[in-house]
């Protein structure tokens, strides 16, 4: 949930238009809201999700082969794994209501929609988050790699980032939990088309606590804490790159020192935490935008929009994440061609 209002009881659906500023904007147009959403939704997302499900698995097999209990860099990278992974897996089905509209009445639908995609949707928003939450931790613990070596091994232990990795899990679940309580499921008469439907209406516990749950989600959660940990890999991210360009030169000067620093796993993270913020980086960029207009509407197309295409570069993440391991590391690449050649019987071109 990005902003509420109060006059969500409402359910008005007639402002077409984004205010911002004092300049109207007209919405996006039906006929390419439409295209879009099919497009998206009905073949993009679907797609990408199977291919990013399908390469997180390996990743995951891959890197279990590996002494993921010991080292941090795969600790960390499991963990994010493990996002994209049930990201991957959930938000195809939240989705699906672009093609279920096509097959189903209009009543069941609605009830499909409000009893399971709807929970699928905010299942793949934690974990969208989580993913978001991830690369900072990342960033951070890649840049005391980095800088400081010698102090790394004793400060980054394999509990402590074990530790870390469950806290990002459990702390995002608890900013989110309460969103889950601010609406409930009744039955209303269409009169349009003279059917009961099921709809969505604020609760009780919405109504009487608006402004503190108007400042835990919308300001805290969303525009506070996940932007801090996006802010913090855009900041450590280029810094890491410096570090890492001007210890070149000092290569056979770091393999004589006695420290936990590996410059290619500082490449991996590091690019990781580039590709985060390329594909997550306009999700908070378009959540503070639209804090700031008073008058935008979540119900707005343009903002329908831009959920769907940030599922879909949601998705990306989780190929893309694999294809950075399979090139910059030769190890996970030698691993994935054993995998390969054990499971398939065929042997890669040496």
């Amino acid at each position: 949930m990005n902003k509420m209002s109060s006059n969500m009881t409402k359910y008005d659906r007639e402002r077409d238009t984004v205010a911002f500023k004092g300049i109207i904007v007209e919405d996006v147009p039906q006929g390419i809201f439409e295209l879009i959403n099919i497009a998206f939704s009905c073949v993009l997302i679907q797609i990408s999700s199977l291919v990013g499900l399908v390469c997180s698995s390996l990743t995951v097999v891959v890197l279990s082969q590996f002494n993921i209990t010991t080292d941090s860099a795969n600790i960390l990278l499991l963990s994010l794994t493990v996002a994209d992974f049930l990201f991957c897996m959930t938000v195809p089905i939240s989705r699906l209501n672009c093609l279920l509209v096509r097959i189903l009445d209009t009543q069941t639908v609605t009830i499909v929609n409000i009893s399971i995609l709807q929970m699928f949707s905010t299942l793949s928003r934690w974990f969208y988050v989580i993913s978001i939450t991830m690369g900072g931790v990342i960033a951070a613990e890649r840049f005391v790699v980095v800088f400081f070596p010698l102090k790394a091994a004793g400060v980054l232990t394999p509990n402590r980032i074990i530790i870390v990795c469950v806290s990002v899990y459990i702390v995002n679940f608890a900013l989110l939990c309460p969103g889950m309580f601010c609406f409930r499921k009744e039955w209303m008469f269409d009169p349009t088309k003279e059917i009961f439907v099921e709809v969505l209406v604020p609760t009780d516990f919405y109504l009487s606590h608006f402004e503190a749950l108007n400042f835990e989600l919308a300001i805290f959660h969303n525009n506070i804490f996940t932007s801090s940990f996006l802010i913090l890999t855009l900041i450590l991210t280029p810094a890491i790159a410096v570090k890492l360009w001007m210890l070149v030169s000092e290569r056979s000067k770091l393999t004589q020192r006695r420290c936990s620093f590996d410059p290619t796993a500082a490449k991996i993270m590091m690019t990781v935490c580039t590709v985060n913020l390329l594909l997550y980086g306009p999700v908070i960029y378009f959540n503070l935008a639209t804090y700031l207009m008073p008058n935008y509407s979540l119900l707005s197309k343009s903002y329908q929009v831009f959920m769907i295409i940030t599922d879909f570069t949601g998705t990306l993440c989780a190929s893309v994440n694999f294809v950075v391991y399979a090139k910059l590391s030769t190890k996970f690449k030698k691993k994935f061609e054993m995998l390969i050649e054990n499971f398939c019987c065929w042997k890669p071109q040496r």
